[in-house]
Protein backbone atom coordinates (compact mmCIF):
# COMPACT_ATOMS: atom_id res chain seq x y z
CA UNK A 1 0.00 0.00 0.00
CA UNK A 2 1.22 3.64 -0.37
CA UNK A 3 0.09 6.94 -0.09
CA UNK A 4 -1.41 9.01 -2.77
CA UNK A 5 1.35 11.53 -2.05
CA UNK A 6 4.18 9.05 -3.33
CA UNK A 7 1.88 7.65 -6.24
CA UNK A 8 1.68 10.97 -7.68
CA UNK A 9 5.41 11.65 -7.20
CA UNK A 10 5.99 8.17 -8.62
CA UNK A 11 5.25 5.86 -11.99
CA UNK A 12 6.40 8.43 -14.64
CA UNK A 13 6.07 6.11 -17.44
CA UNK A 14 2.13 5.71 -16.46
CA UNK A 15 1.66 9.47 -15.48
CA UNK A 16 3.00 10.94 -19.12
CA UNK A 17 1.48 8.60 -21.20
CA UNK A 18 -1.73 9.26 -19.40
CA UNK A 19 -1.24 12.96 -19.60
CA UNK A 20 1.03 13.47 -22.68
CA UNK A 21 0.37 17.02 -22.37
CA UNK A 22 0.59 17.87 -18.60
CA UNK A 23 3.88 19.48 -18.68
CA UNK A 24 2.62 22.09 -21.66
CA UNK A 25 -0.28 22.29 -19.53
CA UNK A 26 1.44 23.33 -16.41
CA UNK A 27 3.24 25.88 -17.93
CA UNK A 28 0.09 27.12 -19.05
CA UNK A 29 -1.48 27.32 -16.24
CA UNK A 30 1.57 28.98 -14.29
CA UNK A 31 0.76 31.79 -16.73
CA UNK A 32 -2.44 31.96 -16.02
CA UNK A 33 -2.68 31.94 -12.58
CA UNK A 34 -3.93 35.64 -10.55
CA UNK A 35 -3.23 37.08 -7.39
CA UNK A 36 -5.47 37.38 -4.23
CA UNK A 37 -2.81 38.18 -1.42
CA UNK A 38 0.57 39.93 -1.88
CA UNK A 39 3.49 37.81 -1.81
CA UNK A 40 5.36 37.09 1.71
CA UNK A 41 8.63 37.78 1.61
CA UNK A 42 11.40 35.61 4.00
CA UNK A 43 14.82 36.57 5.04
CA UNK A 44 15.30 32.95 6.54
CA UNK A 45 17.35 30.30 5.05
CA UNK A 46 15.44 27.48 3.56
CA UNK A 47 15.28 24.60 5.66
CA UNK A 48 13.17 21.61 3.93
CA UNK A 49 11.76 20.07 7.17
CA UNK A 50 11.40 23.88 9.20
CA UNK A 51 9.78 25.25 5.54
CA UNK A 52 7.13 22.09 6.10
CA UNK A 53 6.33 22.74 9.66
CA UNK A 54 6.28 26.34 8.97
CA UNK A 55 3.86 25.51 6.01
CA UNK A 56 1.74 22.91 7.72
CA UNK A 57 0.95 25.12 10.92
CA UNK A 58 -0.12 28.18 9.18
CA UNK A 59 -2.92 25.64 7.37
CA UNK A 60 -3.42 24.82 10.67
CA UNK A 61 -3.84 28.14 12.12
CA UNK A 62 -5.93 28.70 9.03
CA UNK A 63 -8.40 26.21 9.89
CA UNK A 64 -8.69 26.94 13.71
CA UNK A 65 -9.40 30.74 12.80
CA UNK A 66 -12.36 29.58 9.69
CA UNK A 67 -13.73 27.37 12.55
CA UNK A 68 -13.75 30.28 14.78
CA UNK A 69 -11.50 28.86 17.42
CA UNK A 70 -9.46 31.02 19.74
CA UNK A 71 -5.89 30.40 18.60
CA UNK A 72 -4.27 31.89 21.71
CA UNK A 73 -0.27 31.40 22.43
CA UNK A 74 -0.97 28.25 24.69
CA UNK A 75 -2.89 26.94 21.26
CA UNK A 76 -0.18 28.22 18.97
CA UNK A 77 2.23 26.47 20.90
CA UNK A 78 0.04 23.22 21.36
CA UNK A 79 -0.59 23.35 17.70
CA UNK A 80 3.10 23.75 16.79
CA UNK A 81 4.13 20.84 18.66
CA UNK A 82 1.52 18.67 16.97
CA UNK A 83 2.99 19.55 13.28
CA UNK A 84 6.54 19.00 14.41
CA UNK A 85 5.20 15.32 15.63
CA UNK A 86 3.43 14.97 12.12
CA UNK A 87 6.14 16.15 10.43
CA UNK A 88 8.45 14.19 11.49
CA UNK A 89 6.27 10.73 11.56
CA UNK A 90 6.25 11.81 7.79
CA UNK A 91 9.86 9.73 6.85
CA UNK A 92 12.21 8.00 8.77
CA UNK A 93 15.28 10.21 7.05
CA UNK A 94 13.81 12.98 8.59
CA UNK A 95 16.16 14.20 11.54
CA UNK A 96 15.09 15.43 15.19
CA UNK A 97 13.00 18.80 14.00
CA UNK A 98 13.64 21.79 17.08
CA UNK A 99 11.09 24.28 18.11
CA UNK A 100 9.57 26.86 15.88
CA UNK A 101 11.93 30.65 16.57
CA UNK A 102 9.94 33.84 16.86
CA UNK A 103 10.68 35.06 13.13
CA UNK A 104 9.69 31.41 11.99
CA UNK A 105 6.34 31.58 13.98
CA UNK A 106 5.80 34.74 12.50
CA UNK A 107 6.16 33.53 9.40
CA UNK A 108 3.68 30.85 9.99
CA UNK A 109 1.37 33.51 11.35
CA UNK A 110 1.58 35.51 8.38
CA UNK A 111 0.78 32.47 5.79
CA UNK A 112 -2.19 31.83 7.44
CA UNK A 113 -3.68 34.88 7.52
CA UNK A 114 -2.99 35.27 3.43
CA UNK A 115 -5.15 32.02 3.51
CA UNK A 116 -8.96 34.27 3.88
CA UNK A 117 -7.83 36.28 1.04
CA UNK A 118 -8.58 33.39 -1.33
CA UNK A 119 -12.14 32.89 -0.51
CA UNK A 120 -15.16 35.29 0.10
CA UNK A 121 -16.49 35.85 3.70
CA UNK A 122 -19.77 33.62 3.11
CA UNK A 123 -17.25 30.74 2.15
CA UNK A 124 -15.37 30.44 5.03
CA UNK A 125 -17.85 29.11 7.48
CA UNK A 126 -18.36 26.18 4.49
CA UNK A 127 -15.06 24.54 4.21
CA UNK A 128 -14.55 21.19 4.90
CA UNK A 129 -11.17 20.80 6.55
CA UNK A 130 -9.50 17.74 5.10
CA UNK A 131 -12.19 16.09 3.26
CA UNK A 132 -11.01 12.05 3.49
CA UNK A 133 -11.16 9.93 0.54
CA UNK A 134 -11.76 6.06 0.81
CA UNK A 135 -8.25 3.83 -0.70
CA UNK A 136 -9.13 2.13 -3.32
CA UNK A 137 -6.70 -1.30 -5.11
CA UNK A 138 -2.88 0.02 -3.69
CA UNK A 139 -3.51 3.54 -2.43
CA UNK A 140 -4.62 4.28 1.20
CA UNK A 141 -7.28 6.25 2.29
CA UNK A 142 -6.13 9.96 2.19
CA UNK A 143 -7.09 13.39 2.61
CA UNK A 144 -7.29 16.37 0.66
CA UNK A 145 -6.66 20.02 2.29
CA UNK A 146 -10.47 21.78 1.21
CA UNK A 147 -13.62 20.97 0.13
CA UNK A 148 -16.40 23.48 -0.35
CA UNK A 149 -19.24 23.76 -2.74
CA UNK A 150 -18.08 21.63 -5.78
CA UNK A 151 -14.68 22.67 -5.74
CA UNK A 152 -11.76 20.83 -4.18
CA UNK A 153 -8.61 22.96 -3.08
CA UNK A 154 -4.97 22.15 -2.56
CA UNK A 155 -2.90 24.04 -0.55
CA UNK A 156 0.95 24.41 -2.13
CA UNK A 157 2.87 27.11 0.19
CA UNK A 158 6.35 26.32 -1.30
CA UNK A 159 8.59 29.43 -2.53
CA UNK A 160 8.06 27.93 -6.26
CA UNK A 161 5.54 27.49 -9.23
CA UNK A 162 2.92 25.37 -9.57
CA UNK A 163 4.38 21.72 -10.41
CA UNK A 164 3.07 18.49 -12.57
CA UNK A 165 2.89 16.62 -9.41
CA UNK A 166 0.34 18.84 -7.83
CA UNK A 167 -1.91 18.55 -10.32
CA UNK A 168 -1.49 14.39 -10.18
CA UNK A 169 -2.14 14.43 -6.88
CA UNK A 170 -5.18 16.44 -7.33
CA UNK A 171 -6.17 13.58 -10.09
CA UNK A 172 -5.54 10.78 -7.94
CA UNK A 173 -7.93 12.12 -5.38
CA UNK A 174 -10.44 12.68 -7.95
CA UNK A 175 -9.92 9.48 -9.64
CA UNK A 176 -10.73 8.06 -5.73
CA UNK A 177 -13.41 10.05 -5.33
CA UNK A 178 -15.12 8.44 -8.74
CA UNK A 179 -14.16 5.24 -7.43
CA UNK A 180 -16.18 6.28 -3.92
CA UNK A 181 -19.02 8.85 -5.16
CA UNK A 182 -18.24 10.67 -2.00
CA UNK A 183 -18.34 13.83 -3.25
CA UNK A 184 -20.07 16.06 -6.34
CA UNK A 185 -16.97 17.69 -7.69
CA UNK A 186 -16.50 19.92 -10.69
CA UNK A 187 -13.57 22.04 -9.98
CA UNK A 188 -10.06 22.48 -8.95
CA UNK A 189 -8.63 25.47 -7.38
CA UNK A 190 -4.57 25.16 -6.37
CA UNK A 191 -3.69 28.25 -3.71
CA UNK A 192 -0.19 29.51 -2.76
CA UNK A 193 -0.61 31.56 0.29
CA UNK A 194 3.24 32.16 0.26
CA UNK A 195 3.76 34.01 -3.41
CA UNK A 196 -0.08 35.10 -3.13
CA UNK A 197 -1.32 33.29 -6.23
CA UNK A 198 -4.18 31.07 -7.46
CA UNK A 199 -5.74 28.56 -10.10
CA UNK A 200 -9.19 27.60 -10.76
CA UNK A 201 -10.56 25.58 -13.71
CA UNK A 202 -13.34 22.80 -14.15
CA UNK A 203 -12.25 19.23 -13.83
CA UNK A 204 -12.86 18.61 -17.24
CA UNK A 205 -11.15 21.16 -18.53
CA UNK A 206 -7.73 20.05 -17.21
CA UNK A 207 -8.09 17.07 -18.00
CA UNK A 208 -9.18 17.33 -21.71
CA UNK A 209 -6.40 19.58 -21.76
CA UNK A 210 -3.41 17.54 -20.29
CA UNK A 211 -4.65 14.05 -21.63
CA UNK A 212 -7.05 14.64 -24.64
CA UNK A 213 -9.50 12.80 -22.98
CA UNK A 214 -12.52 12.68 -21.17
CA UNK A 215 -12.26 12.66 -17.53
CA UNK A 216 -14.53 9.19 -16.86
CA UNK A 217 -11.71 7.48 -19.05
CA UNK A 218 -9.29 9.00 -17.22
CA UNK A 219 -10.29 7.94 -13.95
CA UNK A 220 -11.41 4.85 -14.78
CA UNK A 221 -7.42 4.33 -16.70
CA UNK A 222 -6.24 5.58 -13.17
CA UNK A 223 -8.24 3.28 -11.03
CA UNK A 224 -7.31 0.20 -12.92
CA UNK A 225 -3.86 0.65 -12.82
CA UNK A 226 -3.98 1.25 -8.96
CA UNK A 227 -5.81 -2.08 -8.35
CA UNK A 228 -4.29 -4.35 -10.57
CA UNK A 229 -0.80 -3.23 -12.01
CA UNK A 230 0.85 -1.63 -9.08
CA UNK A 231 0.56 -4.67 -6.64
CA UNK A 232 1.05 -6.94 -9.91
CA UNK A 233 5.11 -4.71 -10.55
Amino acid sequence: MISERKFSNTFSSFWKQLFPMGEHFVRRLNLACERDAPPLESSMPVNRDKRAVINELAFRFFKEKACNNKVNKKRMNELSNEVISYIENLSFSIPKIYPLTQEELEESVALSNSLPSFFSATDLPSLEFWPSFRGCGSIHACKADIFYKDTLVEVKAGDRHFRINDIRQIITYLSLNFASHQYVINNIELINPRTGLYFQAPVKTIIEESSGKQPVDIFSDIVEFISNEIGSN
